[in-house]
């Protein structure tokens, strides 16, 4: 993708349709966790539909206080849970920080296959639009906060995971191909039609990753999603949640969400940053963009083989052939 074409990239922080449904095991389960390690009574509980990768709920005490509780069995993201909670620890007096509760020197706890977590519950709007269309105050107040975190490497106890240019896309791509293989239907024809580009798009990307690989480049604290729907507008400011992909990596990882908003300036960014805007590399930003758009492609591909409803497999496909025409 040329530079000319950055004001058509599309970063889709959520996808309305697509957003797990309750189930009412796990939320029967949370019940006798919260007592026996928090010592919680629960008065109230309420599923909240916010995401695909965890199941979430806002939880009432008997003493009215409230609680927003997170239930994942994704792997990747439990084998990181510990060192983000650790981070967010760390850092909880940033303003803009919701850091989780400990009970007994532990901030998660097994349930069942996955991972119960807790924090205080914060009254406020989630912000549930595309960044691009994020008016000039809360750009101004993510821009002070990005620089917040990008200026926190030095300060950082937590042995994050740091970017290395590795991606496995070619290997994901042949395993979704040997399942869909054996599906039926309308996946198989979508598939072909699609794997010639889909291949010519992670090949650039593995060879702008091998280029990085050879070259210096800064790192820095990265959060690694700054989207709608990680962004809380609260009474006291803006709150950016869903830290499972902080790591230490470029500041284009971050500064790829707000780059097209036209509220947006580089040059305050640096400013705040008391660095020179001559560091900025805009082909990494473009890896960057790429590397959403492959993980965006390949990740609808695997959640369509697994089965949705009609309404949400459009949504899918319309997001698949989205990310693909903007490299055709």
């Amino acid at each position: 993708m040329s530079l000319a074409q950055t004001s058509d990239f599309l970063i889709k922080p959520y996808k309305i349709g697509c957003m797990k449904a309750n189930d009412l095991k796990i939320q029967k389960g949370i019940f006798p966790l919260l007592e026996e390690k928090y010592s919680f009574k629960i008065k109230e509980i309420s599923f909240i539909p916010i995401g695909e990768e965890s199941f979430a709920y806002k939880v009432v005490t008997d003493n009215r206080h409230t609680y927003f509780i997170k239930y994942c069995e994704k792997q990747r993201v439990i084998d990181n849970l510990k060192t983000v909670n650790e981070l967010l620890l760390q850092i909880k007096n940033l303003d803009f920080v919701i850091s989780p509760i400990v009970s007994q020197g532990q901030t998660s706890f097994n349930l069942g296959p996955g991972q119960v977590y807790i924090f205080s519950f914060v009254e406020g709007e989630i912000i549930k639009r595309g960044n691009e269309t994020f008016e000039k105050e809360i750009v101004s107040e993510l821009t002070r906060i990005m620089v917040q975190i990008h200026k926190l490497k030095d300060k950082i106890k937590v042995a994050l995971p740091v970017e290395d240019f590795d991606d496995n896309y070619q290997e994901q791509l042949e395993k979704i191909k040997a399942q869909i293989r054996k599906s039926d239907g309308y996946l198989i024809d979508v598939f072909e039609d699609n794997e010639m580009l889909t291949r010519s798009i992670i090949k650039k990307q593995e060879s702008e990753a091998k280029r990085y690989k050879q070259q210096k480049t800064d790192f820095i604290l990265t959060h690694g999603d700054i989207t709608g729907r990680n962004i809380i507008r609260a009474s006291d400011g803006l709150k950016l949640v869903d830290w499972d992909g902080a790591m230490f990596a470029p500041a284009e990882k971050d500064i790829i969400f707000y780059y097209d908003n036209p509220n947006f300036s580089l040059d305050e960014y640096y400013r705040q940053m008391s660095r020179n805007k001559t560091l900025f590399d805009y082909t990494l930003m473009e890896y960057y963009r790429r590397q959403w758009a492959i993980e965006t492609i390949l990740g609808n591909f695997q959640t369509l083989l697994v089965g949705v409803s009609d309404e949400n497999r459009r949504e899918y496909l319309g997001e698949l052939n989205e990310y693909l025409n903007l490299y055709r």
